[in-house]
């Protein structure tokens, strides 16, 4: 399998997940959000349902499924009612996904691919939706064996080949191959790390996979950081 489908299918379930959380988040902005006279004329509108839509995003063609209000009035940034292309949330992925990122820094990425007129207190309940969102997620036990670990710090760049926001640890794992030599991937975690924290984010990862009882860990692939490699050998002293 090409390597960008193998990426495209690693993200897809994530990718619905912050998308959809961001509608719902401005959604209950839109309905709520306001302290103006406007604002309260709109607490007499209510959601009502959502319908689905095939949306193009980086990691390819998505189905989402879109809130609707009962009034027809809800025009989301995210993804306008006639577009049918996810505006640049889609390239935050891993930094809005990533545990214990910092609330402030999303927010400041999401004003880089929002338009310039989004209100900061939207931002930041699209940030916070996201996060509670996520939570199950993040907290959920892993089943499957995965003798095998990919990690991998990954850092968003401007245009201008910059670094924005903050470096993200993600963990894919693989099972043993099946007898037709075929390997199951899933990305089993996310988490913001903080360089001046020293070897603390690389045992918090190790520590959060074992306590979702992550087992059966043989080799461990990716960052050649002496802290990482150090943490590894404390949670899996087996591996390679």
């Amino acid at each position: 399998m090409p390597q960008h489908k193998k990426k495209s299918a690693l993200l897809a379930e994530l990718a619905t997940t912050v998308i959809t959380a961001a509608l719902d988040a401005e959604l209950q902005e839109h309905l709520h959000g306001g302290r103006s006279e406007a604002g309260r004329l709109r607490q007499r509108n209510s959601r009502n349902g959502s319908r689905a839509k095939t949306v193009r995003t980086l990691i390819g063609p998505l189905t989402i499924e879109v809130p609707r209000d009962r009034w027809g009035t809800f025009d989301p940034m995210t993804i306008g009612k006639w577009q049918r292309e996810v505006i640049g949330i889609d390239r935050l992925l891993l930094p809005l996904a990533a545990k214990n990122a910092p609330h402030q820094e999303i927010v400041s990425l999401l004003s880089q691919v929002y338009p310039s007129h989004a209100p900061q207190r939207t931002l930041g309940r699209i940030a916070e939706t996201t996060r509670a969102r996520l939570a199950g997620w993040h907290d959920r036990t892993l089943d499957a064996q995965f003798p095998v670990l990919h990690v991998h710090v990954s850092t968003l760049r401007t245009g201008q080949g910059q670094p924005a926001g903050f470096p993200v640890l993600s963990v894919v794992g693989a099972t043993s191959p099946d007898p037709g030599g075929r390997q199951h991937r899933e990305l089993l975690s996310l988490h913001a790390v903080h360089a001046d924290r020293g070897q603390e984010p690389w045992r918090a990862v190790v520590s959060d996979l074992r306590r979702r009882q992550l087992r059966g860990v043989q080799s461990v692939v990716g960052v050649a950081s002496e802290q990482f490699r150090a943490a590894v050998m404390g949670g899996w002293p087996l591996a390679s």
